[in-house]
């Protein structure tokens, strides 16, 4: 299987069309159909379904997508990386990140290198760490902060010093606004909404041992969307302190007893790119500066 072919069969896909794929590849059409079907052929199964104009994927087709995008993407970033003269560093740096105001330290981090390094650059994959890890996994990502920290003895790990407190957000004027805290008795019965993370792991243990029953009648991966749903009044959002901060309207409120999350970023065991290290370096100082202040 050819590099070439599986850009020709991402760009279909993603263009919506042979036509509209031959057009941004510069091929004639007939070039590229050929293509796909020496590739369908030397597979052995169908990738496309060809519709008049339009196109859809099959079974095989979706996870050789999925496959397509992580080869391609790797191969544009060896190319981009080691492409490079010795002498310069430069390039991108991929991380992945979970949604936690903890981001502040990559953040403060990325400054630092841009300010020393200006041809450094960044890409920024937002998500949850159950979304985020595989691609981790499979070399999508230089870093990855993960929420929720875990052990990881075959990843690097560097742990991060802010704990996220968990809690609950809601119209300033909701009756459980008065409270100082909020308990599982307080919730019951009321709808939430939570990212699906949390409820696989820390909130449900909470829920348990607090002796109460969520009511989950939604589930999102960011919050910036969901928070809509607390200010249409649909149900309350659970989720990390700081994280609407400046959304007029909402007020958070803790959970009691308290619940918090603490958070790591990870890179593999592998020799680094001179801008990973560069980052490292500079997320190092960022953490060891703030234990300094503390």
């Amino acid at each position: 299987m050819e590099l070439k072919a599986l850009k020709y069969f991402k760009a279909i896909v993603e263009e919506g069309s042979f036509t509209a794929a031959a057009e941004a590849l510069h091929l004639t059409q007939p070039t590229l159909s050929r293509q796909i079907a020496q590739l369908e052929s030397e597979l052995g199964n169908d990738l496309i379904i060809r519709s008049g104009r339009n196109t859809e994927l099959t079974e095989n087709g979706r996870l050789l997508y999925s496959y397509a995008c992580q080869i391609v993407g790797l191969s544009d970033k060896a190319i981009e990386e080691v492409g490079l003269p010795a002498s310069t560093i430069a390039g991108c740096v991929h991380i992945g990140a979970g949604e936690t105001p903890a981001f502040q330290y990559l953040a403060r981090a990325m400054r630092m290198v841009r300010e020393k390094y200006p041809a450094i650059t960044f890409e920024l994959v937002d998500g949850t760490t159950a979304d985020l890890m595989d691609s981790f996994v499979r070399g999508a990502f230089d870093f990855f902060l993960e929420c929720d920290a875990r052990s990881h003895v075959e990843l690097n790990s560097l742990p991060l010093p802010l704990e996220d407190v968990w809690g609950v957000f809601m119209d300033e004027s909701d009756p459980l606004a008065k409270l100082d805290t909020i308990t599982a008795r307080d919730l019951k019965g009321i709808p939430l909404a939570i990212s699906a993370q949390g409820m696989k792991h820390a909130l449900s243990s909470w829920a348990k041992e607090s002796d109460g029953d969520l009511d989950i009648v939604a589930t999102y991966n960011l919050i910036s969307n969901a928070r809509m749903l607390a200010e249409e009044k649909v149900c309350y959002l659970l989720g990390y302190e700081g994280l609407l901060k400046g959304h007029g309207g909402l007020c958070f409120r803790p959970l009691e007893p308290q619940l918090k999350a603490r958070h790591q970023v990870l890179w593999r065991k592998t020799k680094l790119t001179k801008q990973a290290e560069v980052f490292l370096d500079a997320l190092r100082a960022a953490v060891d500066s703030c234990a300094d202040r503390a």
